[in-house]
């Protein structure tokens, strides 16, 4: 979605200072551009990425979409813009998370009748770690406790290793 300087601007004086700051700060740019760098994208889409983020920061565009807009944005693949957005997420969002979620969570509207819609905290994904864990690492390390046979029945009889049963 095109929105007008003013909308842009209008939207950014409603922010709190801090997050005002962290939107133009060199640190975020020097992370966009390393992000861009990491998974071979050129200047422009390095731009592109960046225009987006904002877009987030600013609370226009909902963090659930954010994937699908580098995709359209940047024209590249859904599995190469979902692991861009997580290197954004690690980099960015999760840094000034409290800054966007204080930022959202007035109602407001840009541009008063225009429809623009600012996103509210429930919009932005939780950020339970362990849940986070369990989710993607959990099934690796499952081990069985008992052995059992392709049947699905324990297996019982002498051991093959000559090892103790208990």
């Amino acid at each position: 979605m095109n929105y007008t300087s003013e909308q842009l601007r209008a939207q950014f004086d409603t922010l709190p200072e801090a997050l005002q700051e962290a939107i133009f700060s060199i640190e975020v740019a020097h992370q966009m551009v390393d992000i861009g760098q990491k998974n071979a994208l050129h200047v422009d889409q390095i731009s592109l990425l960046a225009e987006t983020t904002g877009l987030v920061m600013l609370g226009l565009l909902p963090l659930k979409d954010f994937v699908a807009e580098i995709e359209k944005q940047l024209g590249i693949e859904r599995a190469r813009a979902s692991a861009i957005a997580d290197d954004v997420n690690l980099a960015v969002f999760i840094k000034i998370r409290d800054l966007i979620q204080n930022a959202a969570s007035a109602p407001k509207a840009v541009g008063g009748s225009n429809g623009i819609k600012a996103y509210g905290p429930e919009d932005l994904p939780s950020m339970d770690n362990k849940n986070l864990f369990e989710q993607k690492m959990g099934q690796l390390f499952r081990i069985p406790r008992e052995e059992v046979d392709l049947d699905g029945n324990k297996k019982s009889g002498p051991d093959p290793y000559l090892e103790q049963i208990e």
